[in-house]
């Protein structure tokens, strides 16, 4: 895979003053259909060969190692045996992917050129979605970080589609964080480079993606930590499944690469957790988590829509009313998922057992369904509404303060409660 890259001053002025434009052109043995090695490994076909970066103020071209990283990022699932960037990247930093992306073996190399790893950045910034666990993390780190958020714009090339999936909502969000944070909206185009097999928008082809923009920025700020706001499932995609580290290991190694600390405060808790401190700052209501709706306007039929409403009946009382029942009980996205007795239905049973056992509601139809499925889970949930210890232990110092904060809505899980935590398995739970 050749890559070029280049900067655009010419942008249009509703986006940004300044762009960053990525040209890829295919080489004999790669590939324009592939498989996705983010969350699902579905089938995704390369749509076009350029995508751009629209940024808010103007910075010079990126070293060259933080461009291919970049560049892996957006077209990694496509690419055979070689990396050519049009400016030959560090030795150490091909080191670094040759071990990640081990089907990657020949890499151009300026043997002269300081690797971007060892250059002193020691600030940190929020790769910030809008969502409620992102702004959690954002809230816990405080205002010295930055939040900078990817927003999608359509490529000129490929036109509008999936228009109901639009960053809108999660913008607002960004400009209604407290006042005195620093704010970056860096819109791009390309998640819409790849799509998947049905030609739908495919989220990203590679793992953590959507902290481009932080990279790109990373030595023009000296950002030399990208915090996100991952939850304990993030790791497994299920709280039915314990991952000892709860972490991204094979993520962080590759960030190392660039000099990137790559970090979670909320890593050891539950939505329930983030879903408290976001209440508690009076930001909930302001956060987006729903795709289909507008700002502080959810659709309140999507699945994402009925646990957030769950969680908010259990924790602070607020009750839905029964027109709002009926609308979840009659829509075709919960209808879905109270059928759904697959792995990924199953993947957030102890959160919502947790707040059903709160909850003293008769429910009937679809959401009962959903409401017994949940009782089944037959292990204990008591550490849902707690934090798991060994998650924080030996964690970057820049997170000690905002650790600190979330000891106020987590405590630590006692040993019993532990114990339960470390042998998850939903297989087990629902024999």
């Amino acid at each position: 895979m050749k890559v070029s890259v280049m900067s655009i001053d010419k942008v249009p002025t509703d986006l940004g003053i300044h762009g960053i434009r990525f040209y890829f052109e295919l080489e004999e043995d790669d590939l324009a259909e592939s498989v996705s090695t983010n969350a699902g490994s579905s089938k995704i076909l390369l749509k076009e060969r350029y995508c751009n970066f629209y940024l808010p103020l103007k910075i010079s071209l990126p070293h060259p190692d933080l461009c291919a990283f970049a560049a892996l990022k957006i077209i990694s699932p496509y690419i055979g045996s070689s990396l050519k960037m049009d400016r030959a990247i560090s030795k150490e930093m091909a080191e670094y992917i040759k071990g990640h992306y081990q089907n990657i073996c020949n890499i151009d190399v300026d043997e002269s050129l300081k690797p971007i790893s060892h250059v002193t950045k020691d600030k940190a910034a929020i790769s910030f979605s809008g969502g409620v666990d992102s702004v959690a993390a954002a809230l816990l780190m405080g205002k010295e970080a930055p939040l900078i958020m990817t927003a999608r714009t359509f490529h000129p090339e490929i036109g509008k589609f999936e228009q109901w999936n639009n960053p809108k909502a999660h913008i607002k969000t960004l400009q209604y964080m407290p006042y005195d944070f620093s704010k970056i909206l860096v819109y791009t185009d390309f998640p819409y480079l790849s799509v998947n097999a049905t030609g739908s928008f495919c989220v990203y082809p590679d793992s953590y993606a959507f902290t481009i923009p932080c990279v790109l920025l990373s030595e023009f700020l000296g950002i030399g930590n990208i915090i996100t706001g991952d939850i304990m499932a993030a790791f497994t995609g299920n709280e039915t499944i314990y991952n000892k580290r709860l972490t991204s290991a094979r993520e962080e190694y590759l960030f190392k690469s660039i000099g990137i600390n790559l970090d979670y405060p909320c890593n050891g808790v539950s939505e329930i957790i983030t879903t408290k401190i976001v209440k508690d700052y009076g930001m909930l209501e302001m956060s987006s988590t729903c795709e289909y709706g507008d700002f502080m306007r959810p659709c309140m039929k999507c699945i994402k829509c009925f646990r957030k409403s769950i969680y908010k009946w259990a924790l602070f009382d607020e009750a839905l009313n029964e027109d709002q029942l009926k609308i979840f009980n009659e829509s075709p996205a919960i209808i879905k998922f109270s059928e759904d007795e697959s792995r990924k239905g199953l993947s957030l049973m102890p959160s919502y057992k947790f707040c059903f056992q709160i909850i003293n509601y008769d429910f009937r139809g679809n959401l009962k369904k959903i409401y017994d499925r949940a009782m089944r889970y037959s292990e204990p949930v008591v550490w849902v509404d707690k934090k798991f210890g060994p998650a924080y232990i030996s964690r970057n110092k820049i997170l000690d303060e905002a650790i600190i904060k979330l000891n106020k809505y987590a405590p630590e899980m006692i040993e019993i409660e532990s114990d339960i935590f470390k042998r998850l398995d939903w297989k087990v739970a629902y024999k």
